[in-house]
């Protein structure tokens, strides 16, 4: 069988013995290729499997993400559900009140806090109208006050000068 593959004949001359040994070499030779031809073929096989599971494996990675997502908030919707039913047993047992009822009576706060807000605006603003009625008198006061002030000098001033002249008749 070896005989076969290689096509070694049993040559009697040596030109023939060298013939085939150099058809056996070049047997060998292409083997080897063919060896690496067909392991690059299974390796480039190999490496697309290898690319296409990983891409497989993204796809599946964002599906199972995506749910755990869901399944997350659905639990912390939950949780929250749950520990707004427990503080709302608490502070009616704390309280004696109902929820509702303290929701009423903070909307009332609220209303009343706003209320007493526009009043004190109020009352700043009136103070401030006070004030400025309070200013007007006074600034005419003191604007009387110089008035006559200035006059009576005036008169003064004018006396005295009537007081210097000397009278002489006039002709």
């Amino acid at each position: 069988m070896l005989k076969r593959i290689l096509n070694i004949g049993f040559a009697k001359d040596e030109a023939g013995n060298a013939n085939e040994q150099e058809a056996v070499a070049r047997k060998i030779w292409l083997a080897g290729l063919g060896a690496y031809a067909k392991s690059m073929q299974e390796v480039t096989s190999l490496s697309e499997k290898g690319r296409c599971m990983f891409d497989e494996l993204v796809f599946r990675g964002r599906e199972v993400e995506a749910q755990t997502k869901e399944r997350v908030e659905k639990t912390a919707e939950q949780t929250r559900s749950a520990m707004q039913q427990q503080l709302h047993y608490q502070v009616q047992r704390f309280t004696g009140l109902e929820v509702s009822v303290l929701q009423g009576m903070e909307e009332k706060l609220d209303r009343l806090t706003e209320v007493i807000a526009a009043l004190e605006a109020q009352q700043a603003a009136q103070e401030t109208a006070d004030v400025k009625a309070e200013k007007e008198p006074a600034k005419e006061a003191v604007k009387e006050t110089v008035k006559e002030e200035h006059a009576d000098a005036k008169t003064a001033a004018a006396k005295r000068v009537v007081g210097k002249v000397p009278e002489t008749p006039v002709k």
